[in-house]
């Protein structure tokens, strides 16, 4: 039995924050929260026991390594989830990975492999579990009719990642960190950011919690004039301690890709990492600044067998999608999420 559930979120920004811009800081939460409320489409989806299984002993009897063939383990995987997902699911998946709606999608119920060993050691972590978890990412993507994307300097080029607290980077915002981090768009600092981002918990804790917020009715909100800075290449940004080399570029906060009118967002809500080149690009990146800090987040706790698919703030003749970051600082040192970033294939 499948149980889909749409379910809307309620999200919340300023109705007319060039009227409230130099007020912001003297309103109330209360009073920000009913100013506008923005309520997108969210999808959850609960796995049935029986396609759990099933799924997990095909995974469990291939002999094909997800991280050295990911192609064939993607192939295989989506073939296999398409003969024993409901065709509402299929869909579901399918319009995401091709329109970016839902923007968030939490599946329930998945299998994870039964040996989840307990050391500081991430590496040894995943050498000695099995690789359900990484084939059933894979094979989602197949049948959102994505691929996964590797960056060589992040994880060692690996298709997969495997995020932990990691010694020596505790305070450094980042996936290797155990410290809250601030909204963000995935890797904005790359020429070609992931379309999507995959996050599927291994091992839980509860109080460090995924962070979303749609972002959308905040970018249609801000005035004409910054929606139009943000359009111009005159913004540097660069990738903070998670990647093993530093990344960096200067780029348009909000890009136009390809000829099908796919825009993209490339944000931080903390501009640490983003550095107006221009006069009118110092402006608009204050003004932004600015109202950034009262954006207002959903939560979601991760627990073991759970997935959240994220659409990476991109969407077709519009701004769409969500930012995303982690509330709460780590307490369990074994939290464990594996993570993938996917891009669509018919870009390509």
């Amino acid at each position: 039995m499948i149980n889909v559930i749409y379910q809307k979120t309620k999200k919340f920004c300023f109705k007319n924050i060039q009227t409230a811009f130099f007020a912001l800081s003297f309103i109330s939460p209360i009073l920000a929260v009913e100013l506008c409320e923005l309520s997108p489409d969210v999808c959850k989806i609960q796995i049935s026991t029986e396609i759990r299984e099933e799924f997990e002993e095909f995974a469990a009897l291939t002999s094909i390594d997800p991280y050295e063939n990911p192609q064939i383990s993607m192939q295989m995987m989506g073939e296999k989830l398409r003969t024993i997902l409901p065709q509402q699911i299929i869909e579901t998946l399918l319009s995401m990975g091709e329109s970016g709606d839902p923007s968030l999608i939490v599946l329930t119920g998945l299998p994870i492999d039964r040996i989840i060993l307990r050391d500081y050691d991430i590496k040894e972590r995943v050498r000695v579990k099995g690789k359900i978890s990484e084939h059933l990412i894979l094979g989602i993507a197949d049948v959102m009719n994505c691929e996964a994307k590797a960056n060589p300097k992040e994880q060692n080029g690996s298709i997969i990642h495997n995020v932990a607290p990691v010694k020596g980077f505790e305070a450094t915002r980042s996936s290797k960190g155990i410290d809250p981090f601030y909204l963000h768009t995935e890797n904005p600092f790359e020429q070609s950011p992931p379309d999507f981002l995959i996050l599927y918990c291994l091992e839980g804790d509860t109080n460090a919690k995924t962070t979303y917020f749609p972002v959308q009715n905040f970018i249609e909100t801000l005035p004409k004039w910054v929606q139009k800075a943000m359009q111009k290449p005159e913004f540097y940004i660069c990738s903070g301690k998670g990647l093993d080399q530093i990344e960096e570029g200067v780029f348009s906060l909000i890009t136009c890709e390809g000829r099908g009118g796919k825009l993209r967002l490339r944000l931080y809500q903390d501009m640490e990492r983003i550095r107006a080149t221009t006069e009118g690009a110092v402006m608009a990146l204050d003004y932004i600044a600015l109202a950034a800090q009262h954006m207002t987040p959903q939560k979601i706790s991760l627990n073991p067998g759970e997935m959240v698919i994220i659409n990476n703030g991109w969407g077709i003749d519009r701004i769409s999608g969500v930012m995303h970051g982690r509330d709460g600082y780590i307490e369990n040192i074994y939290r464990w999420l594996q993570r993938a970033f996917l891009v669509r294939k018919i870009d390509k």
